[in-house]
């Protein structure tokens, strides 16, 4: 039998997985240093693309969302973890919602070494709280008239 190489295994895993994973450097401006290849079917983006732009993250935010990305981000220092949602624009141009868990990976005297984290796409979810939250509204209209 024969037995595929450890990272084979874990590359396997990751580009079947519907979580993207990455790293990021620990201090300004975020770079990623790491993005599994599982990325590139769910956005379109190449990795090499998104690794070789310091703000290619930034960048793609939705622009509606990224003042309070950044303001929340202040408590992964705080906590050493953190979860948000936010757009996330797609290579054709389109937003897709992603779940968005951090931990702040610090070495043993406490200094922030890097960011290791996922990526969940919850499009369909939040479209689907969009719609019940709308007819939600609608009841409520009809019902107070």
């Amino acid at each position: 039998m024969m037995h595929d190489h450890p990272s084979q295994r874990i590359e396997h895993i990751l580009s079947c997985s519907p979580a993207i994973i990455y790293t990021v450097r620990a201090d300004e401006p975020f770079s990623l240093t790491f993005i599994s290849e599982n990325f590139y079917t769910q956005f379109g983006h190449s990795t090499k693309e998104c690794l070789n732009n310091p703000d290619f993250w930034r960048e793609h935010i939705h622009p509606d969302d990224r003042d309070c990305v950044f303001v929340d981000h202040a408590s992964l220092y705080e906590e050493g973890y953190h979860v948000h949602e936010y757009r996330f624009r797609e290579k054709n141009g389109g937003y897709r919602w992603v779940l968005d868990e951090l931990r702040l990976i610090r070495d043993p005297e406490g200094k922030s070494l890097e960011i290791v984290g996922s990526w969940l796409d919850i499009t369909d979810r939040k479209v689907t709280e969009a719609a019940l939250q709308a007819s939600e509204a609608l009841l409520r209209d009809f019902f107070q008239t």
